[in-house]
């Protein structure tokens, strides 16, 4: 009925369809291997900005939209492991907005790759900007911009297929429980609101229930070259 009314001009476009397409795109679980995330970081990224940015975001777990929002302040360097707070999150239009749940509102534990990422990046972007990774300006980076002149201009290059920037939450989540990390751990890394929803989505990734910290992966991480 809808498609009718698109082609009477009662309507531009069919919502309906957007709907799908949406659902679609957030049930499409199709995370990155191990050996393509360090292709990618090693041969994919021109800048050593860009390879810090999205060493965070596979290692993290964090949304694209709340890491182009996390800011210094909210680093805790102090604790140990050292801490993200995910305290907000872009909104579509651009602004600085609300996380997706209040439960996204978290801590992350930084695993060591990711500590020294943004130890790196503390030196090229802390004195300029309130944000860990500003735009030119200093304000908070455009996830188009970044999506488009960044990410697949390094998946081109490091010949590698097309996945989404929310592909890295979803690696983060299945390397993690690949390499046995407990799934209260991981759970609390993406924000969920219980360990089922972990279990839901990521049911095939898991092979056991022996870890309880962040240890497993940063054990294969090393393994793999990526410490």
């Amino acid at each position: 009925m809808l498609d009718r009314a698109v082609l009477r001009g009662w309507l531009t476009r069919n919502p309906a369809r957007a709907v799908s397409k949406l659902r679609e795109d957030r049930a499409a679980i199709d995370p990155f291997s191990f050996d393509e995330v360090k292709t990618l970081l090693e041969h994919g990224f021109r800048t050593p900005e860009d390879r810090r940015y999205f060493t965070v975001a596979f290692f993290t777990g964090l949304r694209p939209s709340e890491q182009i929002a996390a800011e210094w302040e909210a680093v805790d360097w102090i604790s140990r492991p050292p801490l993200i707070g995910v305290l907000a999150a872009v909104s579509p239009r651009g602004g600085r907005g609300r996380t997706k749940t209040e439960a996204s509102k978290r801590y992350v534990e930084m695993v060591p790759m990711v500590q020294h990422a943004l130890r790196e990046q503390r030196a090229a972007s802390q004195l300029r900007s309130s944000y860990i990774f500003p735009s030119r300006t200093g304000g908070p980076l455009n996830i188009t911009n970044v999506r488009e002149r960044v990410w697949k201009p390094a998946l081109r290059r490091a010949g590698l297929r097309y996945r989404t920037m929310y592909q890295t939450r979803h690696t983060f989540a299945t390397l993690a429980l690949q390499s046995s990390e407990q799934i209260g751990w991981v759970s609390k890394q993406l924000g969920h609101t219980s360990d089922e929803m972990v279990i839901r989505h990521y049911a095939k990734f898991i092979p056991n229930l022996t870890r309880q910290d962040g240890s497993a992966l940063a054990k294969v991480m090393q393994e793999q070259g990526l410490a």
